[in-house]
Parts: C-alpha cells; structure tokens; sequence
C-alpha cells in the first residue's frame, strides 16, 4: 500500500512536472503568437502596399478620363465648328435638315470614292502580278531556247530545205 507521504511525493512530481510542461507550453505558445503577429503584420503591409498601387492607379486612370472627357468635348465643339462651316460654305441660311442631307451626300460621295480607289488599286494590282509572270515566262522561254539550240537547229534545217 501506498503511503501518504508516496502519495505527497508523488503529486509533487507530477506537479513539478506539469509546471515543466506548462512553461514549455506557455513558451512555445508565445513563441507561435509571436510568429503569427509578425506574419500577419507582414501580410497586412503587402496588402496595404498593393491597396496603395490600386488607388494610384485608378487615381491616373481618372484622371485620364477627365482628361478624356475634356478632349470629347472639345472634339464636339470641333464638330460643331466643321458642321457650321459646311452649312456656311455650302448653303447659307439653309436649314438643318438641308444641311444634314449635304452631310450625307459628301459621305456617301467620299465612300463612293474610297471604294473605287481600292478597287481601281486592287486591279492595277493584279495587271503588276500577271504583268510580271508573263514578262518573266517571255524571257525564261527566250534563254532557254538560246541554250538548248532549238531554234538554230530548226533555222539550219529550214535554210537547207530551202
């Protein structure tokens, strides 16, 4: 049987032991505290520097479109100028729908135009290509019938027959 004083002893070996264990805990506890407070500071730093890269940008990008804004309507006003001095030069004291149908017709006149450039290119084009083929076969035909002999071979015969 065990004594008291075993007993005693005993549960002052086990609490020696868990005041070990305890402090080891507690320090490896703080430690991991410690390690995840520097972590999540870091993190929250890189995550702050981004937030920051994010507004300077969208603060450039609002600035070029204000800058954006300024040009569209400067680019208006542009047009208003082009269309009033159409309307000046084309018909004076003509109306707005007047001016409208002059509008359209320069722009299908100018699509008129456009197209037949493209094509009259296109066909100047194709004549340059068949052109160029055609003047290649000529002298290729020609060198090859002046190294092959052919032709003063048929000239020979022919100037015999004679």
């Amino acid at each position: 049987m065990a004594t008291v004083s075993d007993d005693l002893q005993l549960r002052h070996l086990l609490m020696a032991h868990f005041n070990v264990a305890l402090e080891a805990t507690t320090a490896d506890v703080q430690r991991m505290q410690l390690e995840m407070q520097q972590e999540f500071d870091e993190e929250r730093r890189r995550l702050q520097s981004k937030i920051e890269d994010h507004e300077n940008t969208i603060s450039d990008l609002s600035g070029q479109v204000a800058k954006f804004k300024l040009d569209a309507g400067g680019s208006n006003k542009t047009m208003e100028l082009v269309r009033e001095k159409l309307a000046q030069t084309f018909g004076l004291g003509q109306s707005a729908t007047k001016t409208k149908h002059l509008h359209t017709r320069i722009l299908l006149y100018w699509r008129a135009y456009a197209k037949e450039k493209g094509e009259r290119q296109k066909l100047y084009h194709v004549a340059r290509a068949i052109f160029g083929r055609s003047l290649k076969t000529k002298v290729m035909n020609a060198w090859i019938g002046y190294h092959t002999g052919a032709s003063r071979d048929k000239e020979r015969l022919g100037s015999q027959v004679k």
